[in-house]
């Protein structure tokens, strides 16, 4: 029985965003910051931080086992380990993210064995298994058009989808604006501990302002 590789969120979005014919990222912008979403909500499913007084702060310093996950966790502990510089530390980690993290993700899906490094002026990751994509498009399937409910994990990969406006990658041939009043509903759904939820909802704000931030320092 076939049994796909355990991947990160923001494994399974850049997966999603990957052209299966060509191995081309698409929407390369938004896919960024939905990885740097991806990278705080993991690490509050996995209990390594959480929210306090509606803001972010660190829960649980110990390694994930997960290199990527570590080296952000890394980067949010700093030094000195300094509460009142955590939210900074956020703030900084998404924008880090958001221009790094989709080339790391791609590296690592190329070592699970998932794609393959197609190189090139523009490289190009054509899928090998597509075994985790079709488990993530059959989870989001169920919980979004089946109405099921989610657990965390889902829960916070479909706000992050929404926030990042992604409903055309996770959902080829359905209409955003069909989709949209669902993915809101689950994104305001309290389908987590009331901890992990805030955490994931802070996760969440902190993409949405850094977006807000490069549009209007853009415009």
């Amino acid at each position: 029985m076939y049994t796909p590789p355990p991947l990160t969120m923001g494994e399974e979005i850049v997966l999603l965003a990957l052209d299966n014919r060509t191995g081309a990222l698409r929407s390369r912008q938004s896919v960024g910051w939905a990885v740097a979403g991806a990278a705080l909500m993991e690490l509050s499913v996995q209990g390594r931080i959480g929210i306090d007084r509606k803001k972010l702060h660190l829960v649980d310093a110990r390694p994930t086992g997960n290199e990527a996950l570590d080296e952000s966790l890394r980067w949010l502990v700093g030094k000195p380990a300094h509460p009142s510089l955590f939210a900074p530390r956020v703030r900084g980690l998404v924008n880090r993210e958001a221009r790094r993290g989709v080339g790391k993700i791609q590296t690592s899906l190329v070592q699970h064995g998932v794609v393959r490094l197609e190189p090139g002026l523009l490289k190009r990751y054509p899928v090998l298994d597509p075994g985790p994509e079709k488990a993530v498009r059959a989870m989001l399937d169920q919980v979004v058009l089946g109405g099921y409910h989610p657990d965390a994990r889902i829960g916070g990969l479909i706000a992050l989808l929404h926030t990042t406006k992604l409903h055309k990658i996770a959902f080829p041939g359905h209409r955003p604006r069909d989709l949209k009043p669902r993915m809101k509903e689950i994104s305001e759904g309290n389908w987590a501990a009331a901890e992990v939820k805030q955490a994931i909802a802070a996760a969440a704000a902190a993409v949405a302002a850094s977006v807000a931030a490069a549009s209007s320092a853009g415009s």
